[in-house]
């Protein structure tokens, strides 16, 4: 029970967004299934993602340190987005 307790301590109830898309605690959402971003509160963030051609989101807060990186990382992700179904 101790080991369980230790070891729950080390997974991060946020999610992390990586490379190769964003990763919560039971899946990863490549940045092709990411489709937009939302500022639901200054501090708490709406990601909304497709999986077997349904629309999902969740909502997530945002250390005050980490909220430009994250917008700069999810607006460029978007751009990209945008420029891929452009050309």
């Amino acid at each position: 029970i101790i080991m369980i307790a230790i070891w729950s301590t080390t997974l991060q109830p946020v999610p992390e967004f990586r490379t190769k898309g964003i990763i919560l605690i039971d899946r990863v959402i490549s940045w092709d299934d990411f489709k937009s971003y939302n500022w639901y509160t200054e501090d708490t963030i709406q990601i909304e993602y497709e999986h077997q051609e349904e629309l999902f989101s969740f909502i997530t807060k945002v250390p005050a340190d980490d909220q430009l990186q994250l917008e700069r990382i999810l607006s460029e992700k978007l751009k990209e987005k945008v420029e891929l179904t452009d050309s």
